[in-house]
């Protein structure tokens, strides 16, 4: 006997046997795979939530043509200014080389926030980014039009880009929420699908 006194396993347990030895370590536990995905406070804070008044009737066709106006700036802007290389190159001087940021300045802040732009429109509500997109846009392209050099030119597109990025995503993702809040709540307050196991 090694003089330490015998005590007995909590109810539900089986006694170890002498020969093993617990070194402080917890058996693995391997989660539910099947509920893996299902996230337990989503719903209540969803349904917590006030919930959007729908738009009239009579407004959805103007979200639709607004939708179809902001997108169609946003994307044609990007290739349209190709038509106006030659004049830029001649009037401010440009090399092919700052032609080329005319064109990639635009693209490249359109291209790195439009996802950021869906994200605000999310937080702060849509037609509120959608409208300042929409101001960002328009100064940025009287910008364009008024720069004395090749440089302003290439920061007025970026800042062009900017503004393109808030109001291209915004509307797209969000149109068929704004026309039909109700759809996109009940959309979100579905459960969620399981994998069955």
């Amino acid at each position: 006997m090694s003089g330490r006194p015998s005590v007995a396993p909590p109810r539900g347990r089986k006694a170890r046997s002498p020969g093993r030895r617990s070194h402080g370590v917890a058996p693995l536990q391997v989660p539910d795979m099947a509920n893996i995905f299902i996230q337990p406070c989503d719903e209540g804070a969803i349904k917590s939530k006030p919930s959007a008044a729908p738009c009239k009737r009579a407004a959805e066709p103007w979200i639709l043509a607004a939708t179809i106006l902001g997108s169609s700036m946003a994307f044609i802007d990007g290739t349209v200014v190709n038509v106006a290389l030659p004049a830029l190159q001649a009037h401010l001087n440009a090399t092919v080389l700052d032609a080329q940021w005319v064109v990639e300045a635009y693209a490249l802040f359109l291209a790195a926030l439009l996802l950021v732009g869906g994200s605000l429109g999310d937080r702060f509500g849509r037609r509120r980014i959608f409208c300042l997109g929409a101001a960002v846009f328009a100064l940025a392209s009287c910008w364009c039009g008024l720069a004395p050099s090749i440089e302003q030119l290439i920061i007025a597109r970026a800042v062009q880009g900017a503004g393109g990025a808030l109001l291209g995503l915004v509307l797209v993702v969000g149109m068929r929420a704004l026309a039909r809040p109700e759809l996109e709540s009940a959309r979100s307050t579905r459960p969620a699908r399981t994998v069955p196991s």
